[in-house]
């Protein structure tokens, strides 16, 4: 799926209670596919090639926010997963448990 197709995916069916919270959550979505794999930290950096440290602030403050919960991240991820399975298909779910040090 692309990028653009991504987003407007989420967008349809993200819902965390709020407008203003739907809007900030796809706008984290989109500044992390800008810059993937590269810690928030290091994209905030000065070149180019990574984002404004206004929005690694953002960034943080998304994340901080307590308004904002993992149940309503996760189904916004699940319906968005799940609508671009074709119906009647059938998708393997491989769920790593490994602990992080």
């Amino acid at each position: 799926m692309e990028c653009s197709n991504l987003l407007e995916t989420l967008r349809q069916n993200t819902n965390l209670g709020h407008k203003q919270k739907n809007m900030s959550f796809l706008r984290q979505v989109e500044l992390h596919t800008k810059s993937p794999g590269t810690s928030i930290p290091k994209a905030a950096g000065k070149s180019k090639d990574v984002i404004p440290f206004a929005d690694a602030i953002s960034m943080y403050r998304f994340a901080n926010n307590e308004e904002i919960t993992l149940a309503g991240l996760r189904e916004s991820r699940a319906k968005t997963v799940l609508s671009s399975v074709p119906a009647g298909s059938s998708i393997t779910l491989i769920h790593d448990v490994t602990l992080l040090d």
